[in-house]
């Protein structure tokens, strides 16, 4: 009988961690076996903190990595995860990914279970272009398609057996492909779990590819037009990753600089406040800094000069597709 787990590297946003793992107790618990948290905390409130272990402590199926601070890279979260769990078959997940339908998690470990297939996993590029070019011919990759093409992978939404990761260094976090590195003419780079996805490759791996449904800025749009995330091909969409919600409290709430506010960013920035919303919205209690939560939202919408109404409306339908 093989064993499943969730790897779940957070930041300490209580609410929209407490939002993903509200799904999974809702909809797909029974179809893994443990989930591993962990959790950083270096810009969140002590009680705040405190609530949220609390409330992570009292699901049995819930196993919590606790660093107070600071704020740990990525991929090194990931690694710290891979030695502690012990179960046969991982995914790997962020807090800010939803899954809001059932057997969809089920349906894609027995993918990997079953042999037909190694990885199930969202490709993206996520690296300079030598770098790309050099992977996909040596790898002899298909690179071709709609949406978010490439050859590397998310390190969400990706199912592995443990044992193939255990092959590798452990090391999930960008990296830098210096001049003559594969007779590199350039200095390169790849972001977080590029490194890791050409150790997988060079595994002779057998990838299905899934999209990674990230919320677009210009989702309306999409819709309308079939395109993105509403190309028919895509559909039912079953889940969706946010995408950038830990640049929240911290960071944008507070008093971070803003990039500059084009019309792109704008729109972008709207997706976050309403992601963020509908996150601290849903989850009940930190009766104070559920406030302060909230304000913190608002005074960014102002610093910002974001549209209220575009927020709102991408609120309710985000909503609407998760079915809350």
């Amino acid at each position: 009988m093989t064993s499943r787990a969730v790897l779940l590297p957070a930041t300490g946003d209580p609410f929209t961690l407490l939002f993903c793992l509200k799904f999974w107790k809702e909809r797909w618990e029974d179809e893994v076996d443990k989930i591993y948290v962990n959790l950083n905390s270096e810009y969140f409130p002590k009680e705040v903190i405190n609530e949220l272990l609390a409330r992570l402590s009292d699901e049995p199926k819930i196993h919590i990595i606790y660093h107070p601070a600071p704020t740990r890279p990525h991929g090194q979260g990931i690694k710290e995860l891979v030695q502690v769990c012990q179960e046969d078959y991982v995914m790997l997940l962020e807090n800010d990914a939803y899954i809001y339908k059932n057997n969809v998690v089920d349906r894609w470990f027995k993918k990997v279970e079953s042999g037909e297939y190694d990885v199930v996993g969202s490709p993206r590029g996520s690296c300079t272009k030598e770098l790309y070019d050099w992977e996909v011919k040596t790898f002899n990759l298909d690179v071709s398609g709609y949406g978010d093409v490439g050859p590397n992978y998310w390190p969400n939404f990706f199912i592995i057996k443990r044992e193939n990761l255990l092959k590798t260094d452990l090391n999930f976090d960008s990296k830098e492909f210096p001049k003559g590195w594969e007779r590199f003419m350039e200095d390169n780079a790849g972001d977080t779990f590029v490194w890791m996805s050409i150790q997988l490759h060079r595994m002779g791996l057998k990838f299905f590819n899934i999209p990674q449904h990230k919320a677009s800025p210009t989702e309306f749009e999409d819709k309308e037009n079939k395109q993105g995330n509403w190309y028919p091909p895509f559909q039912p969409m079953d889940y969706i990753h946010a995408g950038s919600l830990s640049s929240g409290w911290g960071g944008y709430m507070g008093d971070k600089p803003l990039p500059e506010m084009t019309e792109a960013n704008k729109l972008e920035f709207e997706n976050r406040c309403a992601w963020w919303t509908i996150a601290c919205q849903d989850i009940e209690g930190f009766t104070k800094f559920h406030d302060d939560y909230l304000n913190g939202i608002a005074r960014l919408i102002v610093r910002a000069e974001l549209n209220s109404k575009n927020i709102d409306k991408k609120i309710n339908l985000y909503k609407e597709i998760m079915g809350i």
